[in-house]
């Protein structure tokens, strides 16, 4: 039950409803993602911050419910987490389209062991602070996860879960690493307006929730 309701919640698309409250298919604008970054760069960042702050939320609060009310630990725990992030990552309300991991990962990582989080996140910020490329900082600081979850003792499972991680972010940014290795990946500060998403010539299919 819990590994069932972790993925329906991490699969609740924040940015797109989000979007669709302003009227824009957050799909079909910008870079075509769902995530933060994306509604970021086409609505503005207070928006965008309203959307990883949901990300990262509908990541925590089922680990927090499965460890604290469920009280599942060890391999059940991280299992319980890492259907969240899959559920971000392939959601059924999106025909298993989704985001990439970044701040749905973040919290799920923040509630099993928030020292292993906080090192992300400080990776995450100091990589960004060089790069100025969201996409660099994220990718960076979910690769370094698992040594970070290994260094600080937090046993086989939740090493397993940030590897998981890092596997499941550098998939979903392939796009983001081929614009990359071509020289166009866009940097922080620069707001895309509401349009067709990049190489998106026809509008996706499909409805939310």
């Amino acid at each position: 039950m819990a590994v069932i309701l972790a993925y329906l919640i991490g699969a609740v698309p924040i940015g797109v409803l989000i979007g669709k409250a302003k009227g824009v298919d957050i799909r079909r604008t910008g870079s075509g993602n769902i995530g933060a970054t994306n509604v970021m760069r086409v609505l503005g960042m207070r928006l965008g911050l309203l959307a990883f702050a949901g990300d990262v939320l509908k990541g925590a609060l089922p680990v927090l419910f499965a460890e604290h009310v469920l009280e599942l630990s060890g391999w059940a725990l991280s299992a319980a987490a890492a259907a969240a992030v899959i559920g971000h990552c392939y959601s059924p309300y999106l025909h298993f389209a989704g985001g990439k991991a970044v701040a749905t990962g973040l919290g799920i990582i923040l509630a099993i062991r928030w020292p292993v989080g906080l090192v992300c996140f400080g990776t995450w910020a100091a990589i960004l602070a060089v790069t100025r490329t969201i996409s660099v900082a994220s990718m960076v600081a979910y690769a370094t996860s698992p040594l970070a979850a290994w260094a600080l003792g937090t046993g086989r499972p939740t090493i397993a879960l940030a590897g998981l991680l890092a596997l499941l972010s550098i998939h979903r940014h392939r796009d983001n690493i081929r614009r990359l290795l071509a020289g166009t990946e866009s940097k922080i500060g620069h707001r895309i307006p509401a349009g067709p998403a990049a190489g998106t010539a026809d509008p996706p299919e499909g409805g939310v929730i």
